[in-house]
This record gives structure tokens, sequence and C-alpha cells, in this order.
């Protein structure tokens, strides 16, 4: 069985769109799943800023893309609305699809081309990290030990763990209904259908 980490390609000023982060929507029930640090920088940004609700869209990008990276995340991407039809139509469950509305567009060859629906995908947590395979020691709560010299080791999962499911978030000290791996079904499902801009990096298991 093979897994995967689902990723956007493009960095911004390429053929796809890119965002450059988000204002507050009146319901984003997602970000329940951000860790707390990242709640409160969020929150006092927006306070700070009074961003719009919605997307903010780079200069650049040529093509509306089925997946369009964020540098203001999280989330790191958001789907479009043809890639939570297409997991329905093959019946393959996700918790939970929020539409995220575009708040400022910058893009001028996109200006005014109609942009598709936007979305944060969000799958129930179905699977561990191995950390004795990463070669950490927990603490006497059960939080993974870090030596914040030395660099990240590269993660590793417990394919006990796994919960079955061809779409799932990650279970860890917070966990993560955005960062999303998948099965080869769901890899399959995209490049069938020719989802853009979307990479499927493969993840270690043990």
């Amino acid at each position: 069985m093979n897994f995967y980490e689902i990723e956007s390609w493009a960095v911004g000023y390429t053929k796809y769109p890119w965002v450059a982060g988000w204002g507050p929507l009146e319901k984003m029930p997602f970000f329940d799943s951000f860790p707390p640090g990242t709640q409160k920088m969020k929150e006092q940004s927006w306070k700070i800023n009074s961003d719009s609700p919605g997307l903010y869209i780079d200069p650049g990008g040529r093509v509306w893309s089925d997946v369009m990276g964020c540098g203001g995340g999280p989330p790191s991407f958001f789907v479009s609305e043809r890639i939570i039809n297409d997991l329905q139509a093959e019946g393959i469950p996700m918790l939970r699809a929020t539409e995220v509305p575009i708040a400022q567009n910058l893009s001028k060859a996109l200006k005014d081309v109609p942009a598709p629906k936007y979305y944060v995908l969000e799958a129930d947590p179905g699977i561990s990290y191995a950390y004795d395979l990463m070669g950490l020691d927990l603490d006497q709560n059960g939080k993974p030990i870090i030596d914040r010299t030395k660099k990240f080791p590269e993660c590793i999962y417990r394919l006990s763990s796994w919960s079955g499911a061809d779409l799932f978030g990650k279970k860890a000290v917070f966990d993560s209904t955005i960062d999303i791996l998948c099965t080869e079904k769901v890899k399959d499902l995209a490049e069938r259908n020719g989802w853009t801009n979307i990479q499927f990096k493969p993840v270690k298991v043990g």
C-alpha cells in the first residue's frame, strides 16, 4: 500500500495563481484544526489588518487551477469544486468542504475569467506518526522531544494506526484535518480526471 501527502505545485507568478493569504469567514470549522499558537497568531493579524473574508490572489497566473497553493497558510492549499465533486462521485468520504470566496484578485490575466468555487478540504485524522522510527523520544505527556538545534527527521507514519480511509488527516499532538494524506485510489482519480497543480508526495510508513 502506497501513501501520499497532497500538496500544490505552483509557488506564484507561474501558469497557475497563488493565494497570498485569506481573511476570516463567518463560519470556518477547519480553524479548530490549527494549533492554538497558530489560531492566536491569525486572530491577532486579522485584528490589525481587518482583512475581508476570503482569498487574496497574488499577481501572476494565467489559468485557474484545481489546487491553489497558499503562502499565508494554514491551510497550505485550497481545492476546486471539481475535486470535491470527483471525490463524491467516486465514493471517497471527506470530513468537510468549506467554501472560501475570493476577496481580491490581483491576477491581470484572470481578472475577467470566472473562477471556480474553492474550498478548504478536510479529512478525518487517520494515521499517526511513528516517533520511535523517526528517532524521537517522548516526554511524560506523550509529546515528542524535539531538539531545535538539529534538523527535524523525515516523517514516518505508523501503518498499524491507519484507519483504512483513502483520504485522511494526521493524528499527532494536535490532530490535523487539513494536512491531508491519501492512497493510490485518490492519486489515480486525480490522474484520470486531470486535476491541475496537484502533486502527490510519497510518504514513508513503518
